[in-house]
């Protein structure tokens, strides 16, 4: 699982490296096309924070059809990182070049020092490790419940705080989240893997789909495209049904994953062709 944050050392010497552009812009601003990259770089890094801020609610709601392909505000911390390790690198420039390699070293050396809890572990073998954090038990129960960024906005929190089992008010799933629906009466279950499910209702009832409402989850009955508009605390579908109907729920790629997957593989068949350049260069020397 990853962090989504940046490290207080970064910050700092990011902010260190800030503080010395605005130093040299101040006593030079006469000459301030000689500073065009930074600034530029400075205004990107801060309206980059801004947008994975709380406060940045309206530009979200406002833009939501462009700011939606991003999916989440912490994808803008790429960007912030960017300005960090930018104005970090600044930081050093006042140094003379032969003098450079002296702070940089004490900096790693200070860094890998303070830092060192997050590389060095205590050893176990692959079968422990993979028992203890790689089960789906483990990823379902306890996982899920660290990543509160990907909650769609419709659940509410409070009751699906509760259901984390490391929590002293914790509350017992009603349902079985392994399956695709939660259907208490009697149902077949024809097609269940993680993009796709088909199931046939053998009942009468209410049925939920187990998927959270999110735009790109699509709910068919009987082959009609459904908007439901009832959901339950986790923001599950609510769905009618009737003895025989056909439920299918899919999941459709967002336009930014369908990208991402043809630059991979337009990228992947460049990378093919450079090699194989390269090969052919070789073999003429």
């Amino acid at each position: 699982m990853m962090s989504f944050k940046i490290g207080k050392p970064h910050m700092v010497l990011a902010l260190m490296g800030g503080v010395i552009l605005l130093i040299q812009v101040s006593r030079k601003w006469r000459k301030a096309t000689n500073f065009k990259i930074p600034l530029f770089v400075a205004v990107l890094t801060i309206c980059s924070f801004l947008l994975t801020l709380e406060a940045s609610r309206f530009v979200w709601v406002l833009f939501e059809p462009i700011m939606s392909l991003f999916q989440f505000p912490w994808r803008f911390l790429v960007f912030a990182m960017l300005g960090c390790a930018f104005f970090s690198a600044y930081l050093f420039n006042v140094f003379k070049p032969h003098v450079k390699f002296v702070p940089i070293l004490a900096v790693v050396i200070v860094l890998f020092l303070t830092g060192q809890k997050y590389f060095i572990k205590p050893l176990m073998g692959h079968a422990e490790y993979d028992n203890q954090f790689n089960s789906l038990e483990y990823r379902n129960r306890y996982i899920a419940f660290m990543m509160r960024e990907y909650l769609p906005k419709d659940v509410t929190y409070s009751y699906w705080h509760y259901l984390n089992p490391l929590e002293v008010k914790h509350r017992e799933m009603e349902f079985d989240y392994t399956l695709p629906v939660d259907f208490r009466k009697d149902f077949a279950i024809e097609k269940d893997t993680p993009f796709s499910k088909r199931v046939i209702a053998n009942d009468e009832g209410v049925l939920y789909a187990n998927v959270h409402n999110f735009p790109k989850w699509n709910v068919y009955q009987n082959g009609v495209k459904l908007n439901p508009n009832k959901f339950d605390h986790l923001a599950r579908p609510e769905l009618q049904v009737q003895k025989g109907d056909v439920i299918v729920i899919q999941y459709k790629q967002t336009p930014i994953q369908k990208t991402s997957n043809m630059l991979t593989v337009v990228g992947f068949i460049g990378l093919l062709y450079l090699v194989k350049k390269q090969k052919r260069l070789l073999a003429r020397l």
